[in-house]
């Protein structure tokens, strides 16, 4: 046959993909009637669409599979610029559970089972329920989130990447706990013993942690109920510090 002219094809875009469809865009300045998109699969597998100057939709298509995305003139014209490329429909990976295993004032832990592909690094949209959202991208299956705001309910999702589509349980919500102040810490010293007590704003937490540690190489830790606790044996002449904290407390 011989070819009566040349169409020249600036670009041709998939705008959009999912597991079971491709959106492209194709942009050039020749007669949208002149010409029809064309997608292809490795075996063969033909499907055509008039272009109208609008964004073509290849529906019905299979998971995962790699496309070609073509024009073709109606005259048979040669194609300048860009003739085809090649993109594919997304697989899908199945998110089995989302669970928060932790919440502090400030802090939310959580942790997800995969079935299926997985991508080298994850991402998560999340923020108050109903608020502007943030997002943050992680390795692994359990991601912490920090800086938010105490007793706050927090509504987490996991997003899709470039070439798979999530399905199951890919939104967990949880709620930071209130959160606490230590306003004044006291102590009383009796020999080798320190009796320390303090003041808080705030609700008060399940538990309260006290880190100590000595001039001397000392350290220990203790976890108590109440805001009051004894340290014992300790020595004449050594300086002590003692760090209070609690998952009521906000973290930086």
């Amino acid at each position: 046959f011989i070819r009566t002219g040349t169409l020249t094809i600036d670009s041709i875009e998939a705008l959009e993909r999912t597991t079971d469809s491709i959106t492209v865009s194709i942009s050039t300045q020749e007669d949208p009637s002149a010409f029809e998109v064309v997608c292809t699969d490795a075996y063969g597998n033909v499907s055509r669409q008039p272009y109208t100057g609008e964004p073509n939709v290849f529906e019905g298509l299979a998971a995962g599979t790699q496309y070609t995305i073509s024009v073709e003139g109606f005259e048979r014209e040669s194609i300048s610029g860009v003739a085809s490329i090649i993109t594919s429909t997304k697989s899908t990976t199945n998110i089995v559970s989302f669970t928060v295993n932790r919440t502090t004032a400030s802090e939310m832990e959580l942790s997800f089972v995969v079935d299926g592909a997985e991508p080298e690094e994850w991402t998560v949209n999340y923020g108050p329920t109903g608020g502007e959202t943030k997002s943050t991208v992680f390795t692994g299956h359990t991601v912490t989130l920090s800086g938010l705001d105490p007793d706050t309910e927090y509504t987490v999702t996991l997003a899709d990447s470039a070439d798979l589509q999530l399905t199951g349980a890919v939104t967990a919500t949880g709620k930071t706990i209130p959160s606490v102040t230590v306003t004044k810490i006291s102590a009383s010293l009796i020999s080798s013993t320190a009796t320390l007590t303090w003041l808080y704003d705030g609700d008060a937490p399940e538990s309260w942690t006290l880190t100590v540690t000595g001039t001397d190489g000392y350290s220990d830790s203790m976890t108590v109920t109440e805001n009051m606790a004894t340290l014992e044996n300790l020595k004449a002449g050594e300086t002590y510090t003692i760090l209070i904290t609690s998952d009521s407390m906000v973290r930086a």
